[in-house]
């Protein structure tokens, strides 16, 4: 019976019990070694890839000049933290340091160790990594350290170790020789260098144990001067599951249960793998990769969803009934709308309505009488006008405003088209839209075009000539010549007809006469001249076309110079003979 509640024991132990993992040394120590100078470089050390690592930095030195280590460098940029130093207190002849760095950058690079002045003493370093290492913790402590004025063994105890935990020591001593140290049973030499026949020394690891950790060294010195300095690196404690969120751990709660967004090691579920959320009112639960399980979907599409009562409904309160109509009276009856029609007192929001009033889930009022106006919805009051456009007098030389329910119309001087093309610059004066006729010399111009023509009618091309047919043609006159009848104005032509732009006709045919231009008549004679005057004693006449010879008395000559006084008679000459008595 004993032994099986032992069992039981471990069993609940080992299940409520944080999980542990070991730290472990990986990778090579690298250490170097000089006696000049204020700096000392460990080159190429390699920090590996590894969880929860930790870069620790191991010192030895002849400190004799009060020389301080001022910092260490990890890839040029990453500081380490100081843990501890010891010194052998007569004359610091052994000195030792211990420096860390949590999360080191896993590269290879170079660590590098800066001094104050006086720093021609010798001196050597180490580098060691380590993994495992808890990130917020990773010493007990500050450590402890001893120191000796004997040849050793060098010696310390470390008192707060445990299981997991892994042990780093560094111990310096001024000898003679450079042969090697030797270290405790369980120890583990990582790295020995110094100057010979003055400072040497070395760091050793031991894992953790339960109770007290010795840590020793022989063969350290031959000048009774030695110092030791350890700590102790503790493991990363797996607490997932405690409800405590711990280094390492994405989340923590409470449990180690998946499907809830933190897994069963305490990390964020992957975004978008299923949960519960345990509410009713969300369709699909996923993880958001934050370790917050986000629902989302409607279970109830086009209804409200009642999470206590896990049910679809088409209400939850009155107010989800609200169909924002004043008319009704809105109620939430067992998940289902009711909206009742009132006959309430209400405001249709037309100040244009006066007595306004719910009937029929409508709420109207009677119109604002305005005989001769209209009601201003702004207002409720009678205007003459609203708008700008209802004062509108077609006259573009006039501002047209309703102003205050009144229409104004104001002249203006804008810019305008009075309609004719025969004007320019068109500007309104006085409520009227007046340009400047277009000047034309010695033409007019086109109502039509606002171009200068020669003219714009065919009667104004009329050159009076009834033989051409007179045109306007695109602003030109044009007179063609035609062969239309017409009258030549001559009594004496027939059959008259235009030709070449003249009017001619055929002459009246009168066979040994003439015509009279004057009747167009065939006569004799026209004029009095026409008829043989060579007869002295007679009188000629045309009368009416007809030619008259009529004797006269008139003097004249019968040729005879033998007579005198000739005279006519009887339409002959003849005068008295001249007397020449006895001749």
């Amino acid at each position: 019976m004993a032994a099986r509640i032992l069992i039981f024991s471990l069993l609940v132990h080992l299940l409520i019990a944080p999980a542990q993992a070991d730290v472990l040394y990986v990778g090579t120590a690298t250490s170097a070694v000089n006696q000049a100078g204020t700096t000392l470089t460990i080159t190429g050390h390699t920090v590996p890839t590894g969880t929860d690592r930790v870069l620790v930095v191991t010192v030895l030195m002849d400190n004799r000049n009060s020389a301080t280590l001022t910092g260490i460098t990890w890839n040029t940029t990453e500081s380490l933290t100081k843990l501890r130093s010891d010194a052998q207190a007569s004359n610091s002849r052994a000195w030792t340091e211990m420096w860390y760095l949590v999360a080191p950058t896993e590269t290879t690079a170079n660590v590098v160790l800066s001094w104050t002045a006086a720093g021609n003493k010798p001196k050597a370093a180490g580098a060691m990594n380590f993994t495992g290492v808890d990130q917020i913790t990773p010493f007990d402590g500050t450590g402890v350290g001893a120191w000796g004025t004997n040849n050793g063994p060098a010696v310390v105890d470390v008192l707060t170790s445990a299981p997991g935990d892994m042990i780093v020591d560094v111990v310096a001593g001024y000898k003679g020789s450079s042969a090697s140290l030797a270290v405790g049973a369980l120890q583990t030499s990582r790295w020995q260098n110094g100057v010979t026949g003055t400072e040497w020394g070395g760091s050793s690891t031991e894992p953790g144990a339960t109770g007290t950790v010795t840590m020793s060294w022989s063969n350290v010195s031959n000048r009774n001067l030695w110092a030791i300095s350890a700590g102790n690196l503790n493991a990363v404690v797996d607490l997932c599951g405690d409800g405590t969120l711990d280094a390492g751990e994405d989340c923590d709660d409470g449990n180690t249960t998946p499907g809830d967004c933190c897994s069963a090691t305490c990390t964020f579920e992957t975004n978008g793998s299923a949960c519960d959320d345990a509410l009713f009112c969300t369709a699909t639960d996923t993880c958001d990769g934050s370790g917050t399980c986000v629902g989302s979907g409607d279970p109830c599409p086009g209804q409200f969803c009642d999470e206590p009562g896990a049910a679809c409904a088409d209400c939850l309160v009155d107010v989800d009934c609200d169909d924002s109509d004043v008319c009704t009276d809105d109620a939430c009856v067992a998940g289902v709308c009711q909206n009742t029609n009132n006959s309430a007192a209400c405001d249709d929001g037309d100040l244009c309505t006066s007595g306004d009033a719910c009937a029929g889930g409508i709420c109207a009022g009677s119109p604002v009488s305005c005989p001769g106006q209209q009601c201003d919805p702004a207002s409720g009051s009678c205007v003459d006008c609203l708008l700008d456009s209802e004062c509108d007098d077609s006259d573009v030389c006039t501002d047209d405003t309703c102003v205050a329910g009144v229409c104004q119309n104001t002249n203006n001087t804008a810019a305008c088209d009075d309609g004719d093309l025969c004007t320019t610059g068109d500007v309104c004066a006085a409520g009227a839209c007046t340009g400047t006729p277009v000047s034309c010399p010695g033409q007019q111009c086109d109502p039509a075009s606002g171009s200068c023509v020669d003219c714009l009618l065919d009667s104004e091309c009329d050159d009076s000539d009834v033989c051409t047919d007179d045109a306007c043609v695109a602003g030109v006159c044009q007179n063609t010549n035609n062969a239309a009848a017409c009258d030549d104005g001559d009594l004496c032509t027939s059959g008259d007809v235009c030709s070449g732009g003249a009017c001619a006709g055929t002459p009246v045919s009168c066979p040994g006469q003439q015509c009279d231009p004057s009747s167009g008549s065939c006569v004799d004679c026209l004029l009095d001249s026409e008829i043989d005057d060579s007869d002295v004693c007679k009188d000629y006449a045309c009368v009416a076309g007809v030619c008259h010879n009529t004797n006269n008395a008139a003097a004249c000559d019968d040729g005879d110079l033998c007579a005198s006084g000739d005279v006519c008679s009887g339409g002959a000459c003849a005068g008295t003979p001249v007397s020449c008595p006895g001749q």
